[in-house]
């Protein structure tokens, strides 16, 4: 993990699962039909379900693989902890408000810096929500509601189901765009001027009981003339359940820069 992967997955998200139904032949044929027509921005932000909190388990590798337990409040923070072994929390990634916090309790370092400075004054908890949730966001607005799908535009889906979608006005920095498969986001390509592109990949949606999000998430990241590497492994998500987050940083930590961080961890 770098400080410019950390900029690039604020800017990654993919979309809440379309659940259609149909029990009889007569009415799947009609629902194939009309819906190789209609996915838009407004079906997806439609599909979109109301929630308060979410603790989401599974697996996080980047460079190395650890056990993880992700934390949401809505609008109010995201944590990320790290539990290689025996769920025992060894760092945790929080943010909150306008801050970044870093904490490697292994080490008993630290950092501390502004969300603003350290990923772009376009990134909110909000954005980063949108990310690991599965659903398309406005870049500096949050999570495409009804409201916001006025915003986005699309192509028409092909035989497969297969469309994008893309705002209609991009920011002079980048631009970016939504490969869909019905209302599920297969991938989202972040451009960076005309010779950098990203790209993150959704796979293996599953069910909760606040819509279907993606069970995986990979990415391929060229930076530097290397591949980094992140993959994401959701093994079940727990809604409303009044959960409260936060971080502590121990008396005696010593405040890093993030690099200083990284070399530390490389080292475990």
């Amino acid at each position: 993990m770098s400080k410019s992967f950390v900029k690039i997955i604020a800017f990654a998200v993919v979309a809440v699962a379309f659940a259609s139904c149909g029990s009889q032949k007569t009415a799947e044929k009609t629902q194939t039909a009309e819906s190789i027509q209609t996915y838009t921005p407004a079906t997806v932000a439609a599909e979109a379900k109301e929630w308060t909190d979410v603790t989401l388990n599974g697996k996080v590798s980047i460079g190395m693989t650890s056990s993880m337990v992700m934390k949401m409040v809505r609008g109010k923070s995201l944590s990320i902890s790290l539990r290689p072994l025996l769920g025992i929390e060894v760092g945790k990634l929080y943010f909150e408000g306008d801050t970044v916090t870093v904490v490697d309790k292994y080490h008993n370092a630290y950092l501390r810096e502004s969300i603003g400075d350290f990923m772009g004054e376009y990134i909110t908890v909000a954005t980063l929500q949108s990310l690991f949730l599965s659903r398309p966001f406005v870049v500096g607005k949050g999570t495409i509601t009804p409201e916001l799908a006025s915003l986005m535009e699309s192509t028409k889906p092909d035989d497969n189901r297969h469309w994008q979608m893309m705002p209609k006005r991009s920011d002079k920095r980048f631009s970016y765009r939504y490969e869909m498969e019905e209302n599920h986001m297969l991938q989202f390509v972040l451009s960076l001027g005309t010779d950098t592109e990203y790209a993150m990949n959704f796979a293996k949606y599953m069910t909760t009981a606040c819509g279907e999000i993606a069970g995986e998430i990979s990415s391929r990241i060229p930076m530097g003339g290397k591949i980094v590497a992140l993959d994401l492994t959701y093994k079940s998500a727990k809604w409303n359940t009044g959960l409260t987050d936060g971080i502590d940083i121990p008396a005696d930590a010593r405040r890093l820069s993030f690099d200083d961080i990284l070399k530390l961890i490389s080292n475990m």
